[in-house]
């Protein structure tokens, strides 16, 4: 009786080494790092530059819009102002982005990025923050309606994108020096030590 209950336990013992054996494949397996195949530079520039429109400053201005009627064969005159706050936010648009003018050099570790050109993004005015300063009229004039007064506003508006395109605020040239620092530190993240950036004209 004993002889065989040692029979059975040398056996259990011996099914449960070769158990083991076979799973230790197994466990060094589950502990193994996978690592990913590296991504060619050109890709990982795409991933980077995917990111749709890439606002890279704000600028917050005071407006006073006022408009003054007092045509000649109306008796009395009409005036309105406003004073408001726009906010305005500028950079580049990278759905635009073409790929196909990256240069890279692996070898030197360099690399030429030509990005769209920056532009103004959006021009908010919020509602709250737009007061009627004066709205007035004589004679036999009526005020601003709230129409007129409406058009104005959007006027306003155009207003600050004109002065912006003209060069009165500095928006567009601090949204491309931003840009420009953004992906600079990006690219040498990723390794690269020659970094230019160009912007289309």
């Amino acid at each position: 009786m004993n002889t065989l209950f040692k029979h059975i336990h040398l056996r259990a013992g011996f099914l449960m080494l070769i158990m083991a054996m076979g799973m230790v494949p197994m466990l060094l397996s589950c502990q193994k790092t996978v690592v990913p195949p590296a991504k060619p530079p050109v890709n990982r520039v795409q991933l980077m530059t995917a990111t749709g429109e890439l606002a890279t400053v704000e600028y917050t201005v005071a407006k006073i819009i006022k408009a003054k009627d007092c045509t000649w064969w109306k008796i009395g005159e009409k005036r309105v102002l406003f004073k408001c706050n726009a906010y305005l936010t500028a950079g580049v648009d990278m759905t635009q982005y073409d790929d196909s003018k990256t240069q890279i050099n692996e070898a030197a570790h360099a690399i030429v990025v030509t990005l769209p050109k920056v532009k103004l993004m959006s021009c908010r005015i919020p509602f709250n923050e737009i007061r009627l300063v004066e709205n007035e009229a004589t004679g036999f004039r009526h005020e601003f309606s709230a129409h007129e007064r409406q058009l104005l506003l959007r006027q306003g508006e155009q207003s600050i994108r004109a002065d912006v395109d003209s060069g009165k605020y500095a928006i567009l040239a601090d949204a491309e020096r931003n840009t420009r620092i953004f992906f600079e530190r990006m690219l040498n993240r990723l390794g690269y030590k020659s970094v230019t950036i160009k912007f289309e004209k």
